[in-house]
């Protein structure tokens, strides 16, 4: 099991958290360099409407954002998600 795995394995096991299609995992993903990323309430919004996300703690002065997620969303897919929307035109944000 790669280190990133088994530390939100880890993670989800020490939450006790479960959802309806299995374990929630927790990732933290830096911000700093996305376009929205100093903007706590566009960054909450934009990931909370990413499917399989369960929920999202932003820290804007660390550019960190914590994000708890099914197990079926994996840490490489949800970053490669973050850095498409940073590339599009209106930043990822849903109209």
């Amino acid at each position: 099991m790669a280190l990133v795995a088994l530390r939100r394995f880890i993670g989800a096991a020490q939450l006790g958290r479960t959802h309806a299609d299995g374990p929630v995992c927790r990732s933290t993903l830096d911000l700093r360099r996305l376009p929205w990323g100093a903007d706590p309430e566009a960054a909450k919004a934009l990931l909370r409407g990413r499917p399989g996300v369960l929920d999202v703690r932003v820290d804007a002065r660390g550019g960190q954002a914590v994000v708890w997620h099914d197990s079926r969303t994996s840490f490489a897919q949800l970053y490669n998600w973050l850095q498409a929307q940073a590339g599009a035109p209106d930043h990822g944000r849903r109209r």
